[in-house]
């Protein structure tokens, strides 16, 4: 019992980060117009997996791997901007 309630306390704690990390990556981008830090930011936010972090990746929801996919891919695509030099 102590161990299920353990666990989804860090389920909630690592969506918790991973929605922070997103809304400071998109801020920063809007406001600061800095792409670096958002860069930085929204990659790093993979680190804090949102869904079930026990499931093996196979066993996921089919929206879970898209979701993590695209934001994969959209981390990819501000990095190639940064390296490319690409400024507001």
């Amino acid at each position: 019992m102590r161990k299920q309630k353990i666990l989804d306390q860090s389920k909630s704690f690592t969506r918790l980060i991973y929605m922070a990390m997103v809304l400071i990556a998109i801020l920063s981008l809007i406001f600061l117009k800095d792409l670096s830090n958002a860069t930085i930011t929204f990659a790093l936010a993979l680190a804090f997996d949102p869904f079930d972090q026990s499931q093996e990746w196979k066993k996921r929801p089919i929206w879970q791997r898209i979701w993590l996919g695209v934001h994969l891919l959209i981390a990819v695509g501000m990095l190639g901007l940064l390296l490319s030099g690409w400024e507001f």
